[in-house]
């Protein structure tokens, strides 16, 4: 489930994950079928079954660094492929759908208050922000 809700909530900022949920999806049904959850994601429209995710995965008990894991590498590599005004404006709607169980602890809370730096033109120590929250769980 931690893949899933991390490539729906890519999805829902506007990042094109939408091959990459489905296939997690996929994954899940063919592992858990008596999962209704995932029999229900299945059946549904890709957009609703985006928004419905993000409706359960608080729900599930999410394990909070394999969710870390897949989140961070994905927003690492976006990272690196933008600009930071683009990131950082997505990075604000990304943080409100976090689980709230998650949503105040290291890395993620990074996440909220990272971009605070560039209301006085330090762009250096937002992206020192950025860039340590993604390397949180590289070993």
């Amino acid at each position: 489930m931690e893949e899933l809700a991390v490539y729906a909530i890519l999805c829902s900022v506007g990042y094109d994950f939408n091959k990459e949920y489905n296939k997690a999806l996929d994954k899940l049904f063919l592992e858990n079928q008596k999962n209704n959850d995932y029999l229900e994601l299945e059946g549904m429209q890709q957009k609703d079954a985006i928004l419905h995710t993000l409706s359960i995965m608080n729900a599930y008990s999410l394990k909070q660094n394999l969710f870390g894991k897949y989140l961070m590498k994905e927003l690492r590599n976006i990272y690196e492929e933008s600009e930071l005004n683009d990131f950082v404006r997505n990075m604000r709607a990304l943080y409100k759908l976090l689980p709230e169980l998650i949503e105040r602890e290291e890395p993620f809370c990074v996440l909220d208050y990272a971009d605070d730096c560039l209301s006085y033109g330090d762009k250096e120590q937002c992206r020192k922000l950025y860039e340590s929250a993604m390397s949180y769980y590289e070993e």
